[in-house]
């Protein structure tokens, strides 16, 4: 009869195992993990087979902790891509170009880039300087601090028409609201000038009527009582008059506050007596950076620049 012997190998990850090589015919083994032969023989033709067959007797993906043996499924979640579908997927070279898919940036949104130039023909900036370096054909760009637009012009920004701006300086237009205004008070003057006219001619009618003799007073020769004429209100002044001889009156005019000089624009009172004048325009001395207070308001004040 054969010599049995039981003997012992050592495995890969320590553990100690049957030897299966031994002098005599036939050795018996315990089991072996994924075998069920008992003897060499057998163990053998059983390695063999599975040497035949691709000689794996289990699989364990990086995922798994253990090796799993016989009719072995394998899955994404196995090795680890458990995050990947069936779906065809989508490859980095084909992401934000031409023909390929649109990404998302850091705000999950898609980059101005990459859609049409007519989502945001109008970009707002803060200011100019915060323009992008190089601009883009077909786009505007607005400055916000200004509110003025602009082209990219290929290799610089250009303000796309001329802005007007209100003020009161030799760079500015003059507003409309205090224009309108000026010109009411201009018409208010021009009418008290005309009304006065009138009246002048008006008293120099009369008085030319009294000095011909064409009125019953220009036909007394002397009055019994000589009478004192005296001047009161806007202006002062008085003489003795009898008839008999031509008077004058010096007249001293009533001051109206106003101090002597010459004005472009004044006020007048009903009775036509310029009670306030101020300059419309004023040209600033050399160092001067305000203007005087002679200035009108709505007047227009040219500062010397050197």
């Amino acid at each position: 009869m054969a010599q049995k012997r039981i003997q012992y190998v050592k495995t890969a990850n320590s553990l100690e195992k049957q030897l299966i090589a031994s002098a005599a015919d036939i050795v018996e083994i315990d089991a072996i993990d994924g075998l069920s032969a008992t003897n060499v023989q057998d163990a053998l033709v059983a390695i063999k087979d599975i040497a035949d067959n691709g000689g794996v007797t289990g699989v364990k993906g990086n995922a798994e902790s253990t090796y799993r043996k016989g009719n072995v499924n394998i899955t994404p979640a196995n090795i680890g891509l458990g995050n990947l579908t069936n779906d065809a997927q989508v490859k980095r070279s084909e992401m934000g170009v031409a023909n390929g898919v649109a990404t998302l940036g850091e705000d999950g949104k898609i980059p101005s880039s990459q859609l049409p130039s007519y989502v945001d023909d109008v970009l707002e900036y803060e200011n100019k300087v915060a323009f992008p370096t190089t601009g883009e054909s077909g786009k505007i760009y607005v400055a916000k601090d200004t509110n003025l637009t602009y082209r990219w012009g290929g290799s610089a920004y250009i303000e796309i028409s001329a802005s007007l701006a209100l003020g009161e300086t030799s760079s500015t237009a003059y507003a409309g609201d205090k224009g309108k205004a000026l010109d009411t008070r201009i018409s208010t003057a021009e009418g008290n000038i005309s009304t006065n006219a009138e009246e002048i001619t008006s008293l120099e009618t009369r008085t030319t009527k009294l000095e011909n003799g064409t009125t019953p007073a220009g036909k007394a020769t002397k009055l019994a009582t000589a009478r004192k004429i005296t001047l009161t209100g806007d202006a002062n002044g008085n003489t003795t008059f009898d008839g008999s001889a031509d008077e004058s009156i010096t007249v001293t005019l009533a001051n109206t506050g106003v101090t002597a000089g010459t004005y472009s624009a004044v006020a007048v009172d009903s009775k036509g007596r310029v009670t306030a004048g101020n300059q419309i325009v004023e040209w600033g001395a050399k160092g001067q950076t305000e203007p005087s207070a002679n200035l009108a308001v709505g007047g227009l004040f040219f500062m010397l620049v050197e």
